[in-house]
């Protein structure tokens, strides 16, 4: 039986703090390691954006340099989660890419 509930923590981003590249990987529920190699990963598909448990980020081989990044400001906020959303905030910390000059 279960005294407490149990709470899971996570960080919300905006989707402009991945790139293209990335995006269009995570609808097709991947994870990009590198720019040619990617891993079959559980990255969940809200409806406008995703979520990506944190031990997935962790626990990967390399990364995208847009994920390194959000998994560097994600750890020290001890988080389960990242919810990347259309609409979440814009941390200065962060870069952002442009995805209408993805080519």
């Amino acid at each position: 039986m279960i005294y407490q509930p149990e709470i899971e923590r996570s960080l919300i981003i905006s989707t402009a703090h991945i790139n293209y590249h990335t995006s269009l990987m995570m609808e097709d529920h991947s994870l990009p390691i590198n720019e040619t190699e990617v891993a079959v990963l559980c990255v969940d598909n809200l409806r406008y954006g995703y979520r990506v448990p944190l031990s997935l980020l962790i626990n990967a081989p390399s990364l995208t340099t847009d994920l390194k990044d959000i998994l560097d400001f994600a750890v020290p906020h001890f988080v389960d989660a990242i919810i990347i959303d259309r609409d979440g905030p814009v941390y200065a910390e962060l870069s952002t890419y442009d995805w209408y000059c993805h080519n």
